[in-house]
């Protein structure tokens, strides 16, 4: 499907017969999505169409600041998918509809922009909420040793 996109594309594993023209690139290599994620204007979680796998991390690209569009496999990251929907800062479409979304985001810098920001929005909404979470719990347990409850 990449190879009849109108876009000149590259996979990893071919690099050495780069062109410098190249628009997409197809990582097919262990441990190098984050680096790609943080020069990306536009990332496809290409796991995510794919009934088997459920699903891939969704947030990582929009945390490296890029635009994301993901399929419709998302069974381990429910949560991630219904924030990045509600705040409209990534796409999740069919594998049919692959083609026409991926063209319409690079083909529109203002569209893909919009995205990318919202993303950055949604990304600064989250930042900490592990650290919330842990002095959420803190707090339960120093209340309950304090009187004595058990916390449930």
């Amino acid at each position: 499907m990449l190879k009849k996109a109108p876009f000149p594309m590259i996979a990893h594993s071919r690099i050495e017969q780069k062109t410098g023209n190249e628009k997409i690139f197809l990582i097919d290599a262990m441990g190098l999505l984050l680096s790609f994620y943080q020069i990306a204007d536009l990332a496809i979680v290409g796991g995510s169409f794919l009934p088997g796998l459920r699903g891939h991390n969704v947030f990582e690209p929009i945390q490296a600041g890029a635009a994301v569009i993901f399929g419709p496999y998302m069974g381990d990251q429910k949560d991630f998918v219904q924030s990045i929907l509600e705040a409209q800062a990534g796409i999740q479409v069919s594998l049919e509809e692959l083609k026409d979304k991926t063209s319409y985001l690079l083909q529109d810098p203002l569209a893909r922009i919009a995205m990318q920001e919202k993303g950055r929005t949604l990304f600064l909404q989250m930042q900490g909420s592990s650290l919330r979470t842990c002095k959420f719990i803190q707090e339960k347990i120093t209340f309950s040793e304090r009187n004595h409850v058990s916390v449930k």
